[in-house]
């Protein structure tokens, strides 16, 4: 879920509180999550998403419960206003969400709790895959300008760090974006594991998620 400006908490706590804050304005296109009513109802929400820990100070979570709060009706605003928007739902568009599934690589696998913000549940690349934009109701199909996959890299240390995060789940929100009817987990896992000659190839590192036959395995 984005974070937006720290400094607006006085209209984030009047909108979590029942104002508007319509600020938006015509051409822009902000990259927020859907509003309550356009989220499938077996689809985490944002708030969610997070997992519990002291080590969050009581400043930081009432600072994230506000943004939450605040960011479920941009979507709907920009809509009425007329604004095209993309779409980047945490559940389905953030990157930095742990792995939920295991990793066929030995040393991947010894890594997999430091990838991620440990906040975060870890999500399986069938998550990831389980989201079709076109079905949301707001903003209408001709607003929506694109999807966007966010990265943020707190826990990305190296390139190899952002790799592992990166790949294959970039892949699979593409295939969420311009999606074909009827199309499967099942399918979409056969063709990700056919792109591994290519990344390697390319020389690219890339997770190793238990959950596709990867076909340059030997």
């Amino acid at each position: 879920m984005p974070i937006e400006d720290a400094a607006d908490t006085d209209g984030a706590r009047a909108e979590a509180d029942g104002g508007p804050r319509d600020n938006a304005a015509p051409g822009n296109e902000p990259r927020q999550d859907a509003p309550e009513g356009d989220r499938d109802a077996s689809a985490p929400t944002p708030s969610s998403q997070l997992e519990s820990s002291d080590a969050l100070s009581q400043e930081a979570q009432e600072f994230l419960a506000v943004n939450f709060l605040k960011s479920r009706t941009d979507v709907q605003r920009a809509a009425r206003q007329g604004v095209r928007v993309i779409l980047s739902p945490t559940s389905h568009c953030y990157l930095d969400q742990p792995h939920g599934d295991a990793s066929l690589n030995a040393a991947q696998e010894e890594r997999r709790s430091t990838l991620g913000l440990p906040h975060y549940r870890p999500v399986t690349l069938e998550a990831f895959a389980d989201w079709d934009p076109a079905q949301m109701t707001t903003p209408a199909q001709s607003q929506i300008a694109g999807v966007e996959a966010a990265l943020w890299c707190e826990t990305a240390v190296t390139a190899e760090d952002r790799m592992l995060l990166l790949l294959p789940r970039l892949g699979v929100i593409a295939n969420a974006a311009w999606r074909a009817e009827n199309d499967t987990w099942a399918d979409l896992a056969e063709r990700v594991g056919a792109q591994a000659p290519l990344w390697s190839r390319l020389g690219l590192t890339w997770y190793r998620a238990d959950t596709v036959r990867w076909a340059d395995a030997v």
